[in-house]
């Protein structure tokens, strides 16, 4: 990665950023929405500010080839994750309605593992420690640093967004059939060309 690279990633991700927090804003109504979105568009400025701050020392001095190889990591996993969280903000936010929380479980479902608000935040919270703590960028003070662990030891804190149950779900990606009976009751399964009787005892006649 080239410096011009590394800071095209960085303003990308700050673009990214601001329009999350943009959705969040031009909302009056936040009903139905799960603590963790509130919370997040309060520390989406933090991660700004230091990505601002990443941004200005990359375009004001020449580092070596060595930092934006050790730095290419983890702004490219800050890059998904705040592409992640634009989505969900996006997809969940802007239409006021009950439905707000089932919009959330398809898209975190959809997203995949690790994509619950919080998760994001929390993540994206480490990552510009990350570059806060590396020696060559100097991004921080030490009081900066501490408001940065803050927000993450904050954040884990939060109660779950959607509880772990809701996002169990039961997936059949072969060609076989898929029985399934996740309640305590009997389940009788034919899976033939037959015909299927059920019962405990058969009185009369039976023609088959």
């Amino acid at each position: 990665m080239s410096g011009a690279e590394a800071i095209g990633l960085i303003s990308g991700v700050i673009a990214i950023i601001d329009a999350t927090i943009k959705i969040y804003s031009a909302v009056s109504d936040v009903s139905g929405l799960p603590e963790a979105f509130r919370d997040t568009s309060t520390r989406l400025p933090l991660v700004r500010e230091t990505l601002q701050s990443a941004l200005q020392n990359l375009e004001m001095s020449d580092p070596e080839d060595s930092l934006y190889q050790a730095i290419k990591p983890v702004l490219d996993g800050c890059e998904q994750k705040a592409s992640r969280l634009e989505e969900l903000f996006r997809t969940v936010i802007p239409s006021a309605s009950a439905s707000r929380m089932e919009r959330y479980l398809r898209a975190v479902r959809t997203l995949g593992k690790g994509s619950l608000v919080e998760s994001l935040m929390q993540g994206m919270l480490r990552d510009v420690q990350l570059l806060a703590h590396n020696r060559v960028m100097k991004l921080a003070t030490d009081e900066q640093l501490g408001e940065l662990a803050r927000a993450e030891d904050e954040v884990s804190a939060i109660p779950p967004s959607l509880p772990p149950q809701c996002l169990r779900s039961i997936s059949n990606y072969g060609p076989g059939i898929q029985n399934v009976n996740t309640g305590g009751g009997t389940q009788n399964n034919n899976n033939g060309s037959g015909q299927q009787f059920i019962g405990g005892t058969f009185h009369g006649p039976m023609n088959f």
